[in-house]
């Protein structure tokens, strides 16, 4: 039996004092691309999450009569909504659960209707997902309902004929097997098109943001200028009516963030009241336990006097001017809202992907923006030119919403890394080791691609020695959405280009036919390890453990049967030890149960 060189210098009395073996840098373990084999489409991920044993992708998928088929890499997904137009395509609505090696599960999926790329979210509940989604009918097939299909094959259609297409919004839950229990529309009060020649009604409300509180209750956020209509538990409908309507009935974008009970019916909902704004929208949520964070936008418009929301007041400025809030998910009063003010830098100003992150007592916002952001307490944040999108994180304290710190993503990097493009699209911390904050996030340049960027999260320094590039290559890449899982120090990431990818470490993928979804899994550094030791567990039933680079290596004191368990509770090993000799059992990498203890193997 080959004792390995690390474990060579155990003592007489075979006790093992040694660490596990740990990764400096983030390991590439899988790549695959939610892509179609053959046609030119706009391919486009919304969100990424993951447990310890799977992980969900929320993805709007193009096909066209030609070429319907989509794929996550060689495996197809499903047959998507025909459409023949030239070069256009269908968006498909997708939802896919993969195991953490990388296999499809199931998938919820569309194969009729047109879906907004961006639009709709996914949140994970104790007993499966809530989804959101924004849709309308199929250019040419104005006749044919709006369909959702579920892991089992259950078909819901949504909305039949229309006379022009426009969007409505969705929002449904599926359980752990993918099966829709329930789909509910929101109905979007579309008038008619001035434009007799035009196919569709303009654009009437989003959806982007989603979060469900501890109650089970679910909260959505996001802009309308057209009415939308609630359906409460009772069947009966609530509209809500558009606010910032002009002397001459020029509509405006309004804000929202409506509550619904667990099982998708209507509670309540708050906008904003006072003078009307020239913009307002919501544009993300989190839940932390019953309290639900959320960040929109607005800018100020003609009318004099004094906007607010939830009784807090929305200052802005005329170029877009972000805000912060707490809600209280019981009894939906505002607990506290920041107002940041935006400013034009050159007559420039943007802000937009923002993501936000909860640890402790630390509220973390990420996005892209240009221009300057203030607030009354003369905190400020600026971008270091006008026109290329820079990525930000602003702390703030959870409880009362002051601002603490911020950094923009130039400020400690040099060369093309600073000048690209770039998207902070998210932030997240090792909940035990709460000093660093790291980012996932891109620059808009093939070299600089995607990456994680750890600041210190007092002064939101960047600590440039661990800053680490998981994808490059993509033609002009962007980054989406990134899952971070503490307990196995996983990481899974969704990029969009239009070229083959070069991952950490050097593993190529194949080419995209053209824009496509990049799905990639990591294996982190072991500062984003948390709550499982991975070092020797404890003399337990006289057998000594230790992880070593693809599997365990075993030490008993007295011999006897050794058992090592999946997560799920399933015996995957069984080996007869031989008294103070080490046994080497190989495992894939994932989490394990061996002596009353977890370990994960790289």
């Amino acid at each position: 039996m080959q004792i390995s060189t690390r474990l060579s210098a155990i003592s007489a009395a075979c006790l093992l004092a040694f660490g596990a073996y740990a990764a400096e840098t983030p390991s590439f373990l899988w790549g695959k691309f939610f892509d179609a084999n053959g046609v030119t489409a706009g391919d486009n991920n919304t969100a990424v999450l993951a447990t310890e044993n799977s992980v969900y992708w929320l993805n709007t998928l193009g096909s066209t009569d030609a070429v319907p088929e989509l794929y996550f890499g060689s495996d197809l997904l499903f047959t998507g909504s025909g459409y023949n137009a030239g070069t256009s395509f269908a968006n498909n609505f997708a939802l896919t659960k993969t195991s953490v090696d990388g296999t499809p599960e199931w998938t919820i999926y569309t194969n009729s209707g047109d879906f907004a790329s961006g639009q709709g979210n996914i949140a994970i509940v104790e007993d499966g997902l809530i989804f959101t989604a924004k849709a309308r009918h199929t250019d040419g097939k104005l006749d044919e309902p709006i369909c959702f299909v579920d892991s089992k094959g259950n078909k819901f259609e949504m909305a039949g004929t229309v006379e022009k297409r426009f969007y409505t919004l969705y929002i449904g839950k599926a359980n752990n097997e993918g099966e829709i229990e329930w789909l509910r529309q929101i109905y979007v009060e579309n008038g008619t098109e001035t434009n007799a020649d035009a196919t569709f009604v303009s654009d009437g409300a989003t959806i982007p943001a989603l979060a469900v509180s501890n109650s089970g209750k679910i909260f959505v956020g996001g802009a309308y200028s057209s009415g939308l209509q609630f359906t409460r538990q009772d069947n009966s409908i609530f509209t809500l009516q558009p606010r910032n309507v002009d002397a001459d009935g020029k509509v405006s974008d309004g804000l929202y963030l409506a509550a619904f009970d667990s099982n998708g019916y209507f509670i309540d909902a708050l906008t904003a009241d006072g003078a009307k704004l020239a913009a307002e929208q919501i544009m993300t949520l989190k839940a932390d336990a019953d309290n639900i964070y959320f960040q929109g936008l607005v800018t100020a418009g003609d009318e004099e006097g004094t906007s607010t929301f939830g009784g807090k007041d929305l200052a802005c400025g005329d170029a877009p001017s972000p805000f912060i809030g707490s809600l209280n998910a019981n009894d939906l009063t505002v607990n506290w809202l920041t107002p940041i003010i935006g400013e034009k830098l050159n007559n420039k100003a943007g802000f937009q992907n923002t993501s936000l992150a909860v640890y402790d007592n630390n509220l973390w916002l990420t996005g892209q923006f240009n221009g300057v952001l203030k607030t009354a307490a003369g905190a400020e944040l600026s971008s270091t030119q006008e026109t290329l999108r820079e990525g930000f994180i602003i702390k703030f304290n959870a409880e009362n919403g002051d601002w603490v710190a911020a950094r923009n993503s130039r400020q400690d990097f040099t060369g093309t890394a600073a000048t690209a493009l770039t998207g902070y699209m998210c932030a997240f911390q090792n909940p035990e080791k709460l000093s660093k904050v790291y980012i996932y996030g891109y620059g808009m340049n093939a070299t600089v691609g995607s990456y994680i960027r750890c600041y210190d999260a007092n002064t939101l320094e960047a600590d440039v020695d661990n800053t680490w590039t998981l994808l490059t290559g993509g033609g002009v890449p962007t980054a989406t959405s990134f899952a971070y899982v503490p307990s196995n120090a996983k990481g899974y990431a969704a990029a969009r280009g239009n070229k083959a990818f070069t991952a950490i470490g050097g593993s190529e993928s194949a080419a995209p036919q053209s824009w496509a979804v990049y799905a990639a899994a990591f294996s982190l550094p072991e500062e984003l390890l948390s709550g499982i030791s991975q070092s020797v567990a404890p003399e337990t039933d006289n057998f000594n453990v230790a992880v070593v680079n693809g599997g365990l290596e075993v030490l008993s004191t007295k011999g006897g049967t050794f058992n090592v368990f999946d997560i799920a509770g399933r015996k995957v090993a069984s080996v007869n030890l031989t008294a103070n000799e080490i046994t080497t059992i190989s495992l894939p990498a994932g989490l394990y149960i061996a002596g009353q203890s977890k370990f994960i193997v790289r």
